[in-house]
């Protein structure tokens, strides 16, 4: 963790109240789920219909992550999973496999996935 969870809030509160979207770079399932309560708490304070919060990355998730509320945004970079997953996902631990490119279940809930990029260094 960079970011404190309370200063994530934080920072997503006056991003709703000056009209800007918040984009937050998370890989694990913690970091997932940490930045989607941040997320949750901010547009209970503040509600914005067209918020378009973002996580960059969204590779691990939980199976309550995956289940993240319509409206949000992840984006997942293509050129990342043959690699990345290849690399650790598959051979790590149970939680990394079962929870890693869940582009799917979070398709299936509503969740937009613009496709971002690592470029150049994904390349």
């Amino acid at each position: 963790m960079v970011t404190p969870p309370a200063h994530l809030r934080d920072v997503a509160v006056r991003a709703l109240r000056a009209g800007f979207q918040v984009a937050t770079h998370a890989i694990g399932d913690r970091g997932n789920r940490i930045a989607l309560d941040a997320y949750e708490a901010a547009l209970e304070e503040v509600p914005t219909k067209d918020h378009r919060f973002r996580i960059e990355h969204a590779q691990v998730l939980s199976p309550r992550t995956s289940r993240a509320s319509p409206g949000s945004a992840c984006s997942l970079d293509a050129g990342d999973s043959p690699d990345q997953r290849h690399a650790w996902a598959e051979r790590g631990s149970a939680r990394a496999g079962e929870g890693s490119y869940a582009w799917r279940s979070l398709l299936e809930t509503g969740v937009i996935i613009p496709n971002g990029t690592d470029f150049p260094v994904e390349a």
